[in-house]
């Protein structure tokens, strides 16, 4: 039972995070708004510079950013979650965030079809162009041009060094309305060495430097630069939870449309699309549900009036039939809960049964001193390590890798060691294999039971598909929590070969030293 409960608890821990994604967006099965073009063309092309990872505070050291606040204006944006690239590159190009596009990790390969402003642009007869280096990015997100026409015209993914910059250089030197630049070195630097870290700062001086050259023929006069990022990081290194260096980012407008030193508040990465429409004089994609930013931008007051209401008509239809698709999601998710739940009462009266059957049959004891202090064991030094080092049970844990199964298996295998000298000094007095090994057995049971319960009770409550994100809180401890009976597991049948073994080898000597007498 333990071994096939350990099978499972590890398939489900692999199979979390990437679950989160959606096949396709909730948003499909509403209804999408109607869209009128209200902006006059107040940008010949708009450059969207996306530095990946970068906190806000680390920004204002940043030469090249500081000259276009200087030049422009600037607000500190809010990410959304969950905190992680990929689904926040779609907040940035069709302003439609994680919750409602279903892309929710960055490992999914699905094809996403909500809008994009690469979609508005090239019913405008525009084009638009691509240039990353650590991330095809939204590229493999929404397809080419030529096969959906969500996508971009072009797509560099610029992985040698200086290929950012040069392929940035190449495409400026083309006639494309609108350029998304993204660059992951601050990333890449946040993941391994921490968002305080020496080597952070380094690396985003670096891409200052890099963007300094490539902005140095750009006319603000007809050209648009919007500079921001898609999450922030901690600073003991990563993102994907809602802590303020994480959710918080730089949002810098400078160039043609921008009203110089305007304030701006309450603004979001879902607004850098609909502005970026307004600034070319297009429609926003269908499906944003981000502002437009005209605080920040140059238009007549009928214009603005007219913007605003149009954006809250669209926000408030898209959120009223995206709840409305919920209402029918829910109702999917209600009937696999009530299978669940009889599948799991059916699995626990069984479970009790055979340990009441192994307790008659002497296979199980029961001691108070080690019952307790065994049984507490696991969990206290597990939900301990994570607490202490896992962020504060937070997504922001996980590595650049996604991999969060193995940074719980870490915890997981200091605690199996815990328990496996714990029950083994609390047991150490017994005098007989059998009453070793049945005081163990007391102590594995209960402690299994202990560890099915919470895991039964989150797979119940968070079944597949996930229509709705999970809690900060909740999308760390559901895996962390089918992860901890995966290494009970492990550490029970750990602790039964080892106390075999030792009771054996013990024996075996004791014999040999009285033939040898």
């Amino acid at each position: 039972m333990a071994v096939v409960a350990a099978v499972r608890a590890i398939k489900a821990t692999n199979g979390f995070l990437d679950g989160l994604n959606l096949s396709s967006p909730v948003l499909t099965l509403a209804k999408e708004g109607t869209l009128q073009q209200l902006c006059p063309k107040l940008s010949e092309r708009v450059i969207l510079i996306v530095v990946d990872g970068l906190r806000v505070d680390e920004s204002f050291r940043m030469k090249t950013l500081n000259s276009l606040r200087q030049n422009g204006t600037e607000v500190i944006a809010s990410s959304h979650y969950p905190s992680i690239s990929r689904p926040n590159y779609v907040s940035l190009a069709a302003s439609v965030p994680p919750k409602v596009s279903g892309l929710r990790m960055n490992f999914s390969w699905n094809r996403l079809s909500v809008d994009t402003i690469m979609r508005v642009l090239r019913d405008s007869k525009m084009t638009s162009a691509y240039v990353g280096n650590e991330s095809p990015g939204l590229p493999e997100l929404f397809g080419s041009h030529l096969e959906r026409g969500l996508g971009f015209n072009t797509a560099h993914f610029s992985t040698w060094q200086d290929g950012f910059r040069d392929s940035s250089l190449h495409v400026l030197e083309e006639d494309h309305a609108f350029i998304f630049l993204l660059t992951g070195d601050v990333d890449v630097a946040g993941h391994e060495f921490g968002g305080a870290s020496e080597e952070y700062q380094r690396a985003a001086q670096k891409v200052d430097g890099i963007l300094f050259e490539i902005l140095q023929s750009i006319d603000l006069q007809s050209t648009t630069v919007i500079v921001t990022a898609d999450h922030g990081h901690t600073d003991s290194g990563g993102h994907g939870g809602v802590e303020d260096n994480v959710m918080s980012v730089p949002l810098i407008l400078a160039g043609a449309g921008v009203t110089s030193g305007a304030p701006i508040s309450n603004a979001s990465i879902l607004d850098v699309a609909p502005t970026t429409a307004c600034l070319l004089g297009t429609s926003v994609p269908r499906h944003s549900f981000g502002k437009t930013l005209t605080q920040a931008i140059t238009l007549p007051l009928p214009t603005v009036e007219k913007v605003r209401k149009q954006d809250l008509r669209r926000i408030k239809n898209l959120q009223n039939n995206h709840q409305v698709a919920l209402t029918v999601a829910d109702a999917k998710t209600s009937a696999t809960r009530r299978q669940r739940l009889v599948l799991c009462a059916i699995f626990l009266l069984l479970f009790l049964f055979l340990s009441y059957l192994a307790f008659r049959n002497g296979i199980v004891a029961v001691d108070g001193k080690i019952f307790m202090w065994g049984l507490l064991a696991f969990p206290i030094s597990y939900y301990g390590l994570l607490g202490l080092f896992g962020q504060q049970y937070t997504l922001s844990v996980i590595p650049s890798t996604g991999d969060l199964t193995t940074i719980l298996l870490k915890f997981g295998s200091a605690s199996t060691a815990v328990f496996v000298v714990v029950t083994w000094l609390l047991i150490r007095d017994r005098k007989t294999l059998v009453s070793r090994l049945a005081a163990v057995n007391g102590v594995i049971l209960a402690g299994l039971f202990l560890a099915y319960v919470p895991a039964m009770a989150l797979w119940v409550m968070f079944p597949e598909p996930h229509y709705r994100v999970p809690s900060p809180l909740m999308i760390f401890m559901i895996p962390s929590t089918y992860a901890a009976v995966f290494c009970f597991a492990s550490a029970s049948a750990l602790t039964l070969l080892l106390e075999t073994t030792i009771f054996i080898s013990r024996a075996t000597a004791q014999k040999a030293i009285a033939q040898g007498r």
